[in-house]
């Protein structure tokens, strides 16, 4: 029990935290990338899968999917897989990437589209 208490914690933080994209910079990278696709409401779990690949995190029986993601200068997204630290086995991010939250209804529709921003 208090392992799903600890994940319901550390998904609330990645949401809670979460910057929504609506800053300029973020709609026009977002426009102009191969994520443009993602439509709240419209667009599915199965398309971002069988576009974007596996997540980098996935959470409540896929309903929350992580994906870290770069933005290029030429309005370029690349998306990464996280390092993994060999002593502790634990993920590291790529610096200067951002984690994209991707938050969907129990029927696979999407919902909420966050971009937390790493330091």
């Amino acid at each position: 029990m208090s392992k799903y208490l600890a994940l319901l914690a550390i998904v609330g933080l990645l949401l809670g935290c979460s910057t929504p994209l609506t800053r300029p910079k973020d709609l026009q990278a977002l426009g102009k990338s191969d994520l443009r696709f993602l439509v709240v409401g419209e667009t599915t779990r199965e398309q971002v899968l069988l576009r974007l690949g596996g997540p980098s995190s996935r959470f409540e029986d896929d309903r929350i999917l992580i994906y870290q993601v770069g933005f290029e200068e030429d309005g370029k997204i690349s998306i990464y897989a996280p390092r993994i630290i060999a002593a502790t086995g634990f993920r590291e991010w790529v610096p200067g990437t951002n984690s994209l939250v991707l938050s969907f209804s129990p029927d696979g529709v999407l919902l909420k589209i966050g971009l937390v921003e790493s330091k």
